[in-house]
């Protein structure tokens, strides 16, 4: 059976998630990435999954910040939204 090659006549890579799922969901390609950080898209139907099941990986998220900084607002309600995501899980 003949290999079928995709032709590529460049590619955008991005090192951050959310380019990646903005560039997907303009037509730019497809996004690799956490279905959590998508779920808006995936409700709104800008973006689609092709497969009805995640892949789990192991791989987490640290949020690291100077220690001083542990109790100003901003730090401490991006590390509880974090928190409340990966207890969505």
């Amino acid at each position: 059976m003949p290999v079928i090659r995709p032709f590529v006549i460049a590619a955008l890579v991005s090192d951050t998630l959310e380019l990646t799922l903005t560039a997907a969901a303009e037509g730019h390609g497809i996004a690799i990435g956490d279905p959590r950080m998508a779920r808006e898209r995936l409700n709104a139907g800008s973006l689609t999954t092709s497969f009805r099941e995640a892949v789990r990986n192991g791989a987490s998220y640290f949020l690291a910040y100077p220690s001083q900084r542990a109790v100003q607002p901003t730090i401490r309600a991006l590390a509880d939204i974090l928190v409340r995501l990966a207890q969505e899980e």
